[in-house]
C-alpha cells in the first residue's frame, strides 16, 4: 500500500489497484486533487505511472495509518446486511474522512451492481452542488471525490451553517432521499456536516437518523459520538477510525473550495428578469411582508436612520424596513427603531441586495442564482443564473457573495 498526496495524475500500467473501494485496472487513469490524499492498494502485482504536481508526495503507507481495509470491511458488511433499499448516513467531525467514506460506500455498492445515490448534506463544504444547497447525484462509475459528480437534483437551504437552519436542512435532505428512492436507488448514502459537538448538534443528528428511517450509520473518528448514537440506535451504528495521515484544510482552504464551487455553478451565467407577482417567495423580508404605508411611521424611520426609506413592510409582530444606503445601519440605530416601533425590526439596505444567493424553484427542484438588481417600484428582480426553465418560486438565502466569496452570512439580506 502507498499513499499519494495530490495533486497527482495516475495511470495503472499493469495489475489491479484499489482506491476508496474502486478497482482500477491496466490502462485506467485517475487524478488526485491538491486538497486530497488517498492510499492505493495493489490487489495483484501492479505497476502505476505517477505524475506529481507542486507540493504533492508519494510514500509508503503503513496499514496502521491508513484504515482502507477496515473501511472496506465496514462498508461491505453494512451493504451486505442491509435490505434494499438501504439508507446509510455518514457522520463525524470536520476532516474525519466523511466525504471519502461516502465515495467508498458508493463504489462498494457499484461493485455489487446496485443502483446508488449519494446525497451531499454538508451545506458548508458542499461538493456535489454549490454551498448552501443539499444535492443528489446518481453515480454510475467510480468516485474518488464527490466534487467529480454532477447533481441531478438540488434543494436550497440558504445557509452554510447548519445550526440556524436545522429544520429546513432536515426536511430538504428527506426530500432528496425520497427522490433518490423514486429514481430506483438501491443504496442511498448521505454525507453530513461536521457539526457534532454540543447537545443541539446531537439532537439534530438523531432527528436526521430518525426522519430518514436510516438503516445504518457509520461514525468516523469520534468514539464519543459513536458510543452516544449506539446507545440511541443499538445495532444500527458502526465505527470506523480516521486516517492518521491526511490533508487538513485551513479556514482559507475551505473558503477557497467554496468559492470554486460557487464559480462552477454561477460564473458567466446570463441575467434573467423575473416578475415577482404570482411567485412563491420564501426567506425574503422585503417580498413576503405586507406594504405598510403609514406616513407617521415612515417619518419616524427616516428621522432615526437619517436616510430615505423607499419601503416599509409589516409582518406579524414586526416590520421590514428598507433604507437607501450602500452600507448597513449602526446597531444603535437598529435598537432605537425597535424601541420606537415596539416590535421586531429587520432593516435592509439597498446596497446589500446585489450578490445574494437565491434558489429558483420549478416547484420541486431548486437551481442556483445570484441577485443582480431589485426594482422596488415594479417589484421586479434580475437574477444571474444558468436555469432557463419555468420559475414557480424564489427562495432567498442568508448568503451574500462578493466576487464569489461568501463575505457575509447569517443576516436577512432581502
Amino acid at each position: 500500500m502507498i499513499r499519494i498526496l495530490g495533486p497527482a495524475k495516475i495511470r495503472v500500467s499493469s495489475g489491479i489497484v484499489s482506491v476508496l473501494g474502486a478497482e482500477f485496472r491496466s490502462g485506467d487513469e485517475f487524478e488526485i486533487s491538491g486538497y486530497r490524499s488517498y492510499s492505493l492498494k495493489a490487489l495483484s502485482d501492479a505497476g502505476i505511472e505517477v505524475s506529481l504536481g507542486d507540493g504533492s508526495k508519494i510514500e509508503r503507507a503503513d496499514p496502521f495509518e491508513e484504515p482502507l481495509d477496515d473501511w472496506i470491511t465496514v462498508a461491505d458488511a453494512v451493504i451486505s446486511e442491509c435490505n434494499l433499499p438501504c439508507i446509510i448516513v455518514v457522520m463525524g467531525p470536520v476532516d474525519a474522512g466523511k466525504t471519502s467514506m461516502a465515495a467508498l460506500l458508493s463504489n462498494r455498492a457499484l461493485v455489487r451492481g446496485i443502483p446508488t445515490a449519494v446525497i451531499d448534506a454538508d451545506i458548508g463544504q458542499a461538493d456535489i452542488g454549490p454551498p448552501g444547497f443539499v444535492s443528489l447525484a446518481m453515480p454510475d462509475s467510480w468516485t474518488l471525490w464527490l466534487r467529480e459528480l454532477s447533481p441531478v437534483s438540488m434543494r436550497f437551504v440558504g445557509s452554510i451553517e447548519p445550526a440556524p437552519v436545522a429544520g429546513r436542512l432536515l426536511s430538504l435532505t428527506y426530500d432528496l432521499v425520497r427522490e433518490a428512492l423514486e429514481k430506483g436507488a438501491g443504496v442511498v448514502v448521505v454525507d453530513t456536516d461536521g457539526w457534532v459537538e454540543g447537545w443541539g448538534a446531537l439532537e439534530h443528528k438523531v432527528d436526521l437518523i430518525r426522519l430518514l428511517r436510516t438503516n445504518a450509520v457509520i461514525v468516523l473518528g469520534d468514539p464519543d459520538l459513536y458510543e452516544t448514537l449506539h446507545k440511541v440506535f443499538p445495532g444500527s451504528v458502526r465505527y470506523a477510525r480516521s486516517p492518521l495521515v491526511r490533508i487538513s484544510r485551513s479556514q482559507l482552504d475551505r473558503k477557497t473550495l467554496r468559492t470554486a464551487n460557487y464559480r462552477r455553478f454561477l460564473e458567466g451565467a446570463p441575467v434573467r428578469a423575473l416578475e415577482l407577482n404570482g411567485l412563491h417567495v420564501h426567506g425574503s423580508c422585503l417580498f413576503s411582508s405586507i406594504p405598510y404605508n403609514d406616513p407617521d411611521v415612515k417619518a419616524k424611520v427616516e428621522s432615526i436612520t437619517g436616510k430615505p426609506s423607499p419601503f416599509i413592510g409589516k409582518f406579524p409582530g414586526g416590520y421590514c424596513i428598507v433604507v437607501e444606503s450602500e452600507s448597513p445601519i449602526e446597531s444603535s440605530t437598529l435598537r432605537s427603531l425597535q424601541k420606537e416601533l415596539s416590535g421586531d425590526v429587520l432593516v435592509l439596505y439597498t446596497g446589500g441586495f446585489k450578490g445574494v444567493l437565491v434558489g429558483l424553484s420549478d416547484g420541486l427542484r431548486d437551481y442556483p442564482g445570484i441577485v443582480e438588481e431589485v426594482d422596488l417600484d415594479t417589484m421586479r428582480i434580475k437574477v444571474r443564473t444558468y436555469y432557463e426553465g419555468p420559475v414557480r418560486g424564489l427562495v432567498f438565502g442568508r448568503i451574500r457573495l462578493v466576487d464569489y466569496q461568501d463575505s457575509a452570512k447569517r443576516r436577512v439580506w432581502i
